[in-house]
């Protein structure tokens, strides 16, 4: 049967390769010759298939036959490139020579390099509408693939796969690989990756998952869940239809009614003439409500960062980003020398540190707009950078200084609203011993002049045991108050 089937094929193959057609020199193909090249194709699927369990008969020189004839058959053979590649390592060399000259004809053997293709001459066959079933290794039809889609899909595990198995008790997948498959039974043999345990088990009731690795370079790996399929729902049994209702027997006809008769007409009542409205009461005129006064608006406050190279002015008040506190410090610009490039800086908290702008984070802070007095606002100090108030009026009343004592010098705390920006005024007392020279502490004799609370505390005084806090140091004067 495998010879005849082998010569036919053979018949099938010349008449293809030499051309023979009647009428499709120059109108394409007929249909006489699409169906011919049908039964070609089918005649060779089927000589295939009958020469493939000849590869394993016990008679060397039939196995020779069978491996060339495999050669031959194009496409058709395709289906067993993995048994000709088997019999590669078969004890007889003829057979060897056979597997391996039927391979190069197929294009999955380079004889030059010894090396084997994972693609050949002629696309794997498929089984299409019309042409018959897809033949296993075995002879025997292959099972036709479900279709699959991306909400419900069935894989097929192959053997060599990679699958992780969910345990419920360890609540834990565990890696195996898949060994063999039973197709009767429809179990799995896995092997288990970390400890080498083997088991059968059933797929479709275990919680698995496939691994799947894209062919794209780069993309990465993910695990298609299988098994475990969903039970599907049962259809709910159809409602039994509505009784037919009985039809109404007609209403009688209503007998007519007699026609009324015609009222006589109502006599109006001639109404006595309403008396006048007595003319309305002129309201008082309200008095008016006093304005209310109007609430101040705060000064806008302006971040604007410090590039590089910028020489800030003195007086400018900043804020130093420290990373390792992770916060800003602020502080006030006290001078700047412009042989080092360093800036004077004043922290309030009566820190004082030299830095370079070029190498820290520094930012401007500057006071725009507000309300809420005017020049009387200002008195004492209490005004921030651009002359603007830092404690708005109350009732129109301006905010006060506070009378103190440091030491022996007398001075006022300035009203302020900013915790270490405390500044207090006094005026410049003069010095002994110094030859009746008009220079003061912190200006000229007789100035009135302002500095911030600390400097007023180690200027003036001298006395104090403990730890410098110009808060305990300093003392409230009530006679000036």
């Amino acid at each position: 049967a495998a010879a005849a089937a082998a010569a036919a094929a053979a018949g099938a193959l010349l008449r293809m390769d030499s051309g023979e057609s009647s009428d499709a020199a120059g109108a394409g193909e007929s249909e006489a010759e699409k169906a011919a090249g049908r039964e070609t194709t089918r005649m060779m699927n089927l000589t295939a298939a009958a020469a493939a369990p000849l590869l394993d008969d016990s008679d060397g020189g039939v196995r020779e036959a069978a491996a060339d004839l495999m050669g031959h058959l194009r496409e058709s053979a395709t289906v067993y490139v993995d048994l000709l590649q088997a019999k590669m390592h078969d004890g007889d060399e003829s057979v060897r020579d056979a597997c391996m000259d039927a391979l190069a004809r197929l294009g999955y053997y380079n004889p030059v390099t010894g090396g084997i293709k994972a693609r050949g001459f002629y696309r794997t066959q498929k089984p299409r509408h019309g042409r018959g079933p897809r033949l296993g290794p075995d002879g025997k039809p292959l099972p036709r693939k479900p279709p699959t889609s991306s909400l419900s899909r069935r894989v097929l595990v192959e053997v060599g796969a990679t699958v992780r198995v969910w345990w419920p008790d360890d609540m834990q997948f565990y890696p195996a690989r898949v060994k063999a498959w039973d197709r009767d039974s429809d179990y799995h043999t896995i092997v288990y990756v970390d400890d080498g345990v083997e088991e059968t088990i059933d797929l479709n009731k275990e919680k698995v998952e496939l691994r799947y690795k894209p062919h794209k370079r780069g993309a990465k790996e993910s695990w298609m869940p299988i098994g475990v399929n969903k039970k599907k729902k049962e259809p709910k049994p159809p409602k039994p239809p509505k009784p037919v209702k009985e039809p109404k027997p007609p209403k009688a006809p209503k007998a007519p009614k007699p026609p009324k008769e015609p009222k006589e007409p109502r006599k109006r009542k001639e109404k006595a003439p309403k008396p006048p409205k007595p003319p309305k009461r002129v309201k008082a005129e309200k008095p008016l409500k006093p304005e209310k006064p109007k609430i101040p608006r705060k000064a806008a406050v302006t971040i604007v960062s410090v590039a590089k190279g910028t020489a800030v002015a003195a007086g400018t008040q900043i804020r130093v980003w420290w990373p390792l506190d992770d916060a800003w410090y602020g502080g006030e610009v006290k001078r700047y020398n412009l042989d080092s490039k360093l800036h004077t800086v004043l922290y309030y908290d009566g820190v004082e540190e030299d830095l370079n702008f070029d190498k820290e984070k520094i930012q401007a802070v500057m006071t725009e707009g507000g309300e809420g007095g005017g020049e009387g606002d200002c008195e004492g100090g209490g005004c921030g950078a651009g002359g603007m108030p830092l404690i708005p009026a109350v009732n129109g009343l301006p905010a006060l200084r506070v009378p103190i004592i440091g030491g022996d010098q007398v001075g006022w705390l300035l009203p302020n609203t900013r915790r270490g920006m405390e500044r207090i005024g006094y005026t410049v007392p003069s010095t002994s011993g110094k030859g009746g020279s008009s220079r003061g502490i912190g200006g000229e004799v007789g100035e009135e002049v302002t500095c911030s609370a600390v400097e007023f505390d180690a200027r003036f005084v001298k006395d104090w045991a403990g730890a410098r806090r110009w808060r305990r140091s300093l003392r409230y004067d009530p006679s000036r108050a």
